[in-house]
C-alpha cells in the first residue's frame, strides 16, 4: 500500500470540517494551501478523540480503546523541489494490552516526526534525475499491567512462569513500562533515461541508517526480583534502562540498495516491464529480488497481465533482539522471510459504464518468522497459497453506481498440508451509491468475512463469520456546505477478531499444583469489535 498525501497543487480550496458521534467521538480538520512568489504552501491538520465502545465486553470488563490523535502535514513546494513534514501523536488504551487480559490501564503513547526533501532535475530531453533525503524520528512509551493484582508464579531468575516456580505477591499487579526512541536517515538518487517513446530505463540507489534506544521500568524479571525480595509486601517498579536487564539493547541497522527497471513497449499491444533490486543489510546480509510484468492488449475490451516477483522481510528489532520479556524473546540468528508470487490478471472493459477484472494468483513463502514452544522467534514457518480475486464497477446511469470485489483463497503449510490458521477463505465488499437529486446522495457499504479456521491444536469453536453494513447519507447544501450522516455496523452485528490460543487459559490448574488461586487469563472468546455507531459530519469549503 502506497499512501500519498495531498500536495499544495492538489488543494484548490480551503476546507474545514468536524465530526461528532458515538462513543464520545469528536474529530476536526483543516486543509488549506496558498502560493507566493512561485512557492506553494499547504497545511493539513487533523485532531480526533474517542472514548471507544464500552459495550465491547470481555470477562475482565469493557475492552477499553479510548484514543487521542493529532496529525499535521506541512508542505513547501517549488518548481522542481519539495519539502514535506509530518507530525503524528497518538495516546490510546490498548484494550487487550499485551494480549493477556483486558484492563483500563494498558496504554500506548507514540510520537512521530518525518521530514523529506526532494529535488528533481532534467539534464536533457532523455535523462532526468531526482534526489531525496529524509529524517524520521519516533518515540514510544507504553504501560502494561501484564497480570492483575494477586499471587503469581515466578522463577528463581525473576522471570514470570519460568520453572522452578515460587509464589510472589504483586499487590499492584505485574507491571511493565517499556519505551523506545527510533531515528532513521535516508538518502536516495534516481535516474530515468528515455531511449525513445516506447522504451525507458529507471535506476535507483539509496542508503539508510537507523538506530533504536530503549528504556524500561518494571517490577518483575532479572535485575528486579531475587530470592531476598520474594516475600516483600510491596514490589515497586525498577528502572532497568541502560542495564543488561532492559528488554532491548541499543540496536542499529544500515541498509544499501540498488534497483534497475526496464520499461519497454514492444508494440501497441504488448508492454514488458522487468526489474531487479539488490539490498544489503548490515545485520542480515544481502538479498536480490526480481520482478517481471507483461501487459498484453488482447482485444479492444480485454487486457491480460502476467506478473511474477519475489520479495523479502527482515526481522524487526523485537524479533531480532528483545529479551527479558515474559511474552516473547528475540533471536539474533534469524533469517529474512522470503516469498515468490505469480499472477495472471484479465481486465474486461466493454464500455465506459462497466469494468471488471479477474486475478488468479499463487505464492510460496518460506522462512516465515514465528514463535516456537519456548516463545522465541524462529524461521519455522512455510506457506503456500492460491486464490481468485474478482472486481467489478458498474454505473447503469448517472445517478447509480456499484463497486464490488470478491476474493477466495486457500493457504496451507506445504510440509503438513494443514490450512494456515485464521486466514479468511472468503472476503466480500460491495459499495452502492445513489444520487437521489442534486442535494441528496445515499451510499451503502457491505463487508463480509468467512472461513477463518483455527489451528488444529486450538480446540475452540471456529471464528464467527460476519457481514457488516454501513450507510452514509450526504446532503450538499451548496458548493461550500456539505453534511454527512454515517451509520456504521447498522445491524449491530456481533463482530469478533480471533485471539491467540493461549496457554494462559489453564493457569487455574497451575495454581492448584502450587497451592495458590490463579484466575484463567487470555481471551478464549476472541476480541470484541465495535457495535452500532452514528456519526454526523459537517464540511465547509471556500
Amino acid at each position: 500500500i502506497n499512501v500519498i498525501t495531498k500536495k499544495a497543487a492538489d488543494i484548490s480550496k480551503t476546507e474545514l470540517g468536524a465530526t461528532l458521534g458515538s462513543f464520545d467521538t469528536f474529530q476536526t480538520w483543516f486543509n488549506g494551501a496558498t502560493a507566493t512568489n512561485g512557492i506553494n504552501l499547504s497545511l493539513l491538520m487533523n485532531y480526533e478523540t474517542s472514548d471507544g465502545d464500552d459495550d465491547r465486553q470481555t470477562p475482565y470488563g469493557p475492552f477499553k480503546t479510548e484514543k487521542d490523535v493529532q496529525n499535521i502535514h506541512f508542505n513547501v513546494e517549488g518548481n522542481n523541489w519539495s519539502l514535506t513534514n509530518w507530525y503524528y501523536h497518538i495516546e490510546k488504551y490498548m484494550g487487550n494490552g499485551a494480549g493477556i487480559y483486558a484492563n483500563d490501564e494498558d496504554k500506548d503513547i507514540t510520537e512521530v516526526f518525518k521530514s523529506k526533501f526532494e529535488y528533481n532535475q532534467a539534464l536533457s530531453d532523455k535523462l532526468s534525475m531526482s534526489y531525496s533525503a529524509s529524517y524520521y524520528k519516533s518515540k514510544l512509551k507504553a504501560y502494561f499491567k501484564l497480570f492483575p493484582e494477586g499471587i503469581w508464579p515466578v522463577g528463581t531468575d525473576g522471570n514470570l512462569l519460568n520453572p522452578p516456580f515460587l509464589p510472589v505477591s504483586f499487590p499492584e499487579g505485574v507491571i511493565g513500562a517499556p519505551g523506545a526512541d527510533s531515528t532513521t536517515y535516508r538518502a536516495n538518487i534516481t535516474s530515468i533515461y528515455t531511449l525513445n517513446s516506447a522504451h525507458r530505463i529507471r535506476a535507483s540507489a539509496g542508503y539508510s541508517t537507523s538506530d533504536v534506544k530503549s528504556n524500561e521500568y518494571k517490577n518483575f524479571g532479572p535485575g528486579v526480583l531475587d530470592s531476598s525480595r520474594y516475600t516483600a509486601e510491596s514490589i515497586n517498579t525498577v528502572n532497568v534502562t541502560g542495564t543488561e536487564y532492559n528488554y532491548l539493547q541499543p540496536y542499529d541497522r544500515d541498509v544499501r540498495f540498488l534497483s534497475l527497471q526496464d520499461e519497454w513497449k514492444i508494440n501497441p499491444e504488448l508492454e514488458l516491464t522487468t526489474g531487479v533490486r539488490y539490498d544489503d543489510y548490515s545485520d542480515f546480509g544481502s538479498t536480490t529480488n526480481p520482478r517481471v510484468a507483461l501487459v498484453w492488449k488482447t482485444s479492444p475490451t480485454v487486457t491480460t497481465k502476467f506478473l511474477f516477483g519475489s520479495a523479502f522481510r527482515v526481522a524487526n528489532a523485537t524479533e531480532n533482539s528483545i529479551k527479558n520479556n515474559p511474552a516473547n524473546l528475540g533471536n539474533p540468528d534469524i533469517e529474512p522471510e522470503n516469498i515468490t508470487t505469480s499472477e495472471i490478471v484479465f481486465d474486461y472493459t466493454p464500455n465506459a459504464t462497466f469494468g471488471s477484472s479477474l486475478n488468479l494468483y499463487y505464492y510460496e513463502a518460506e522462512d516465515l518468522i514465528a514463535l516456537d514452544l519456548t516463545n522465541t522467534f524462529q524461521n519455522i514457518g512455510e506457506q503456500e497459497g492460491k486464490g481468485i480475486e474478482v472486481e467489478a464497477n458498474w454505473q447503469p446511469n448517472s445517478n447509480l453506481s456499484f463497486r464490488s470485489n470478491l476474493s477466495y483463497q486457500v493457504s496451507e503449510n506445504p510440509t503438513t498440508g494443514e490450512d494456515i490458521p485464521l486466514v479468511p477463505e472468503f472476503t466480500f465488499f460491495l459499495d452502492s451509491r445513489y444520487a437521489i437529486n442534486d442535494y441528496w446522495q445515499i451510499s451503502m457499504q457491505n463487508y463480509a468475512i468467512s472461513g477463518r479456521k483455527r489451528a488444529e491444536s486450538d480446540l475452540r469453536s471456529e471464528v464467527k463469520d460476519y457481514l457488516k453494513t454501513d450507510i452514509n447519507l450526504t446532503y450538499s447544501m451548496s458548493t461550500s456546505w456539505k453534511a454527512q450522516l454515517l451509520f456504521k455496523n447498522v445491524f449491530d452485528e456481533s463482530i469478533k477478531e480471533p485471539s491467540p490460543n493461549s496457554a494462559l487459559y489453564g493457569l487455574s490448574g497451575l495454581g492448584e499444583l502450587l497451592g495458590i488461586e490463579l484466575p484463567n487469563l487470555g481471551f478464549p472468546d476472541d476480541y470484541p469489535m465495535e457495535g452500532r455507531a452514528i456519526y454526523l459530519t459537517g464540511t465547509f469549503t471556500f
